[in-house]
């Protein structure tokens, strides 16, 4: 089974709709962290495709050493703060009213998935969820 960037996008974000719309304040609270996770990976893919289609090479971290390496599986793609820049800066895509969310979305995303389960993440969380 294979997705274009597209299809995994709209894959994730059904999937993140799904984890909403079971969470609650009680025992499933915890969907409400996988609808933020899914929901960035459906931006961060999206920027992604803006980027692809503006040039290839744009998606990989180190533009410069893209000749150099032999394999695809060794290409680093850009991870969401830069590709939220590079569709910003160097596609010319105007974000609107939608670039704070994004990187709220981003900084949330990672207090949720790289820090304890402390009150702060909590509330972010539910911050996040309400914006949805």
């Amino acid at each position: 089974m294979t997705f274009d960037l597209v299809e995994n996008a709209l894959h994730s974000l059904r999937e993140a709709i799904s984890y909403y719309t079971e969470a609650d304040e009680g025992q499933n609270a915890d969907q409400f962290k996988f609808s933020v996770l899914l929901t960035c990976h459906c931006a961060e893919l999206l920027l992604k495709e803006i980027l692809v289609r503006n040039h290839p090479a744009l998606i990989y971290e180190d533009i410069d050493k893209i000749g150099n390496i032999d394999r695809e599986a060794d290409r680093q793609t850009v991870g969401y703060r830069l590709a939220l820049l590079r569709v910003k800066n160097l596609c010319g895509v105007d974000l609107k009213q939608y670039e704070d969310y994004l990187v709220e979305l981003g900084q949330t995303r990672n207090t949720v998935q790289h820090y304890a389960d402390t009150e702060m993440k909590r509330k972010a969380i539910q911050q996040a969820a309400n914006k949805l």
